[in-house]
C-alpha cells in the first residue's frame, strides 16, 4: 500500500484557533475602546485649563471673572462642549466639559473645574478622570 502523507490543518485545529482568536478579541476590543475614551478626555482637560487661565488673567486685570466671547463652544475634534458660568457678580466661575458624540459613553461624564481649582466630575472618580492634572 502506498500511503501519502497528508499536510494541512484539521477542522478541529481550525476551530480551536478561531475560538482562541475570539476570546482574545473579546478581551482586547473593550480595553482598546476604554483607552481611546481616556485619551480623548485629555482634549477636554486641556480646553478647561486654557479657559481657566483666561479667567485668571481676566480677574488679574479687572478684579472679576468674565464669560468668554464664545460660550458654549465645541472642542476642535468635536468630542466635548465647553461651557463657562460666571456667578456671584463675577467673583466665581465653573467650567464644564460635557462629552459629545463617540465620547458620550465616557464613564466620567462631564469634567468640572471651579475658580478655586476644585476638579470634579458628574460620574466616576474625579482623581482618575482628571488624569492626575
Amino acid at each position: 500500500m502506498n500511503m501519502k502523507k497528508q499536510s494541512g490543518f484539521s477542522l478541529v485545529e481550525l476551530l480551536i484557533t478561531i475560538a482562541i482568536l475570539g476570546i482574545l478579541v473579546a478581551i482586547a476590543v473593550p480595553n482598546y475602546r476604554a483607552q481611546v475614551i481616556r485619551g480623548a478626555r485629555t482634549e477636554a482637560v486641556d480646553e478647561i485649563l486654557k479657559v481657566a487661565q483666561f479667567q485668571q488673567q481676566t480677574f488679574t486685570r479687572t478684579n472679576q471673572f468674565a464669560v468668554p466671547a464664545v460660550n458654549p463652544y465645541t472642542t476642535q475634534n468635536g468630542r466635548y462642549q465647553i461651557t463657562t458660568q460666571v456667578n456671584n457678580a463675577g467673583q466665581s466661575y465653573t467650567i464644564t466639559a460635557a462629552p459629545q458624540g463617540g465620547q458620550a459613553n465616557d464613564p466620567c461624564g462631564s469634567l468640572i473645574l471651579d475658580e478655586v481649582g476644585r476638579k470634579t466630575t458628574t460620574a466616576g472618580d474625579a482623581a482618575n478622570c482628571w488624569g492626575g492634572r
